[in-house]
Formats: C-alpha cells, structure tokens, sequence
C-alpha cells in the first residue's frame, strides 16, 4: 500500500504533518500536530478522514509522548475510530522507541483494542532505510486482519538538495 507524508517543524521544534495512504477502495489522509509541551513532554493531536467512494469517515486521536536522551520515547495514545460495532472502537496503542544520536532506532508497539483485538508492530530505522513487521486487527483501521511488512526510506528534505528556509537578512 502506497504511503507519503510531509513533517514540517516550527522554530520550537514542533511538527504539523499532512500524509496520504491508498489502500484497497480507500483513501487515509492524516492532518496531525506534535506540541513541545516542555523539555521532556510532546503532546499530540490528529484528525484522519478515511474516503471510500461511498462514505467518509473520521478517526480522532490525542496523546503524548515521554522523551530521554535526544530521541528515546515512551508513547501513549487514545484512539476513536468509528468503524466499530455500534460505531464505537477505541484503541490504545503505547509504544516506546530507543535511539542513538544519528536518530538510528528501534521501535516496538502494543496496541490493545476496547473490541477485544490487540495490535503490535516492530519498526527499524537505521540511516534512510525503515523497516517493520505489525499485525493487526484493525489497528491500522483497515477493515482487514492482517500482517504488513514495511520497507521504506526517510530523508530530510535539505538532504537532498530541497531548502524551503528563507535565508537570514
């Protein structure tokens, strides 16, 4: 499944992101935010329209991340998706992330469900190449119980040339 999304951060090193993923008759699209809250606290909020041809419907979620070191962290996260029975599925994924200074790390999720289905997922990322494993149930709200593997790559844009920074005066 197809998968793009662009992260910009602000000068306090908050982050907005706008991400696209197509799969089977459905298109996810996520408008989400990550706020420093303070040296050690990122709050986060997002909004996520999942359009099928027939329908749109909206998942909402809210959490916070745990950071020490510069890019270790533990997560929790409450989730409403309402492809639920009676409309109704909360999930509870928490997840914690070890790090190096190059931001090379590993990632493990556990993400229990109010419908009696639980998610997990294990992530790598070791210079621009990512990898993962998750099985779920619906954890990725799909209406799918699956496996998915991940192969990928994540770049910063200066990285490759693109700077969108007006210069200093």
């Amino acid at each position: 499944r197809p998968e793009i999304g662009l992260h910009l951060r602000d000068k306090r090193k908050s982050v907005y992101t706008a991400q696209w993923r197509g799969e089977h008759r459905q298109d996810r699209f996520w408008l989400m935010t990550d706020q420093v809250l303070s040296d050690h606290l990122v709050g986060r909020a997002e909004v996520s329209p999942i359009v099928s041809r027939d329908t749109t419907v909206w998942v909402f979620s809210l959490g916070a991340d745990y950071y020490w070191g510069s890019y270790n962290f533990a997560s929790a996260t409450v989730i409403r998706d309402p492809r639920g029975v009676n409309d109704d599925l909360w999930v509870f994924p928490v997840r914690v992330r070890l790090a190096n200074e190059q931001n090379d790390w590993v990632q493990a999720t556990f993400a229990p469900a109010s419908q009696r289905t639980v998610g997990w997922a294990f992530d790598v990322k070791k210079r621009w190449v990512r990898l993962g494993v998750e099985r779920n149930a619906r954890y990725d709200f799909t209406t799918l119980d699956n496996i998915i593997y991940t192969v990928g790559f994540e770049l910063p844009l200066t990285d490759i040339g693109f700077d969108w920074r007006v210069p200093a005066q």
